[in-house]
């Protein structure tokens, strides 16, 4: 549980660090903060308008589960979010990419699930 309560705060700070930076670039375009803790979900969106068209989607979607492990569902960014998450403490072992078939996870050298 102890590692499971940091890796939620790392996530939390890295998502608000990433949200302060203002990952999109128009005006008028937020860049939102979507996360349920008591679940485990962490999504980076952005939501508003350029000029007259709608603009809103998931720029990072990840996932705390099966006791401390960090599922990448979606990385929309040009970040390294993995390479970042691992310098600020998470383990490469606990480290689920998500966006991929399982067999292929097998010879990534993250976490299967």
């Amino acid at each position: 549980m102890e590692k499971y309560l940091a890796y939620q705060k790392i996530i939390q700070e890295y998502m608000e660090e990433l949200a302060a930076f203002g990952q999109y670039p128009e005006e008028g375009v937020e860049t939102q903060i979507i996360s349920d803790s008591d679940r485990g979900h962490f999504l980076l969106y952005y939501n508003g308008w350029e000029e007259k068209r709608r603009t809103y989607g998931c720029l990072l979607h990840l996932e705390l589960k099966d006791h401390a492990k960090v599922y990448m569902h979606h990385n929309g960014t040009n970040l390294q979010i993995v390479d970042e998450l691992m310098e600020k403490g998470v383990s490469k072992q606990d480290i689920v990419l998500a966006f991929q078939p399982p067999y292929v996870r097998e010879a990534s050298g993250f976490a299967i699930c």
